[in-house]
């Protein structure tokens, strides 16, 4: 029995045409996301310099009473605004070079750790990721942005 062969030139069906624009749209998005964070990152990480001997000893005193096994590293940074961390591979605590009071810096420090310890870094990955696979939806935007919001509220408290 003779089956009918399609012609080589045949057009994609409509679902593979959707398929097709689905996988690109989010495959930008992805791009859009992931270069420009990796390039500040790596920015970042040289233009930092180690903290000074009285911050690395409260750091490592905040470790300790986290009782953390392997803790981030710290740098300080002249070029950022505000404290935060980042790398998720190796994460570091970056530091803004502005002088902060004992108890300030103890609070941001804490804060960050916080966010280490709770793997806050993963969490906010897997919600881009989701958002960006469902870049359609508008509502997932939201809420990643309130999920995040929510992320910071816990380590604040």
């Amino acid at each position: 029995m003779k089956t009918e062969e399609q012609p080589e030139h045949c057009l994609p069906s409509p679902s593979e045409w959707f398929l097709r624009i689905w996988l690109g749209i989010a495959f930008v998005l992805t791009m859009v996301k992931i270069l420009p964070g990796r390039a500040a990152l790596r920015k970042l990480k040289n233009s930092s310099s180690e903290p000074d001997k009285e911050l690395n000893d409260l750091y490592i005193e905040i470790c300790k009473e986290f009782l953390m096994k392997k803790s981030p590293r710290l740098a300080v940074n002249t070029q950022i605004s505000g404290p935060f961390l980042a790398g998720i591979i190796h994460p570091c605590i970056y530091l803004p070079a502005n002088s902060y009071t004992h108890d300030e810096i103890r609070l941001v420090l804490e804060h960050e750790l916080c966010h280490y310890r709770r793997k806050d870094l993963w969490y906010k990955m897997l919600l881009n990721a989701v958002s960006t696979i469902y870049w359609f939806n508008p509502l997932l935007s939201v809420m990643r942005r309130e999920a995040e919001r929510d992320v910071e509220t816990l380590c604040d408290a």
